[in-house]
């Protein structure tokens, strides 16, 4: 014979249970993927092509022969002249994944 006291504990405590709330999920900012050519300059790395394979308004992702360091200061010159600096975030092989110090205005970029 099971004590009454133990079934109304083990019911109330299923009661107070509640479905685990779904994750949301993390809507990624607008993207430019097209590839862009742009040259490089890296303390450790030195100055070379790169080829920007995915472009946001918080930072890049490019692809070079020689990676800089996760963690360096790059400089990035588009073929409009202009020159944008980003933070080295990640790096995989020849590629790489940089984040901007300002926001970029991807309708400039989308027109080279």
């Amino acid at each position: 014979m099971k004590a009454k006291g133990i079934i109304d504990l083990r019911e109330q405590e299923m009661s107070d249970l509640k479905p685990p709330v779904a994750a949301q999920p993390q809507l990624r900012e607008t993207r430019l993927t097209k590839f862009i050519c742009a040259r490089m300059s890296s303390p450790s790395a030195g100055q070379q092509q790169l080829t920007i394979q995915d472009i946001s308004k918080l930072g890049i992702r490019g692809k070079v022969k020689k990676t800089p360091l996760v963690g360096e200061t790059i400089s990035v010159k588009f073929l409009d002249g202009q020159i944008l600096r980003f933070q080295v975030r990640w790096v995989r092989d020849e590629v790489f994944g940089a984040k901007s110090g300002s926001p970029i205005i991807l309708e400039k970029i989308a027109k080279e």
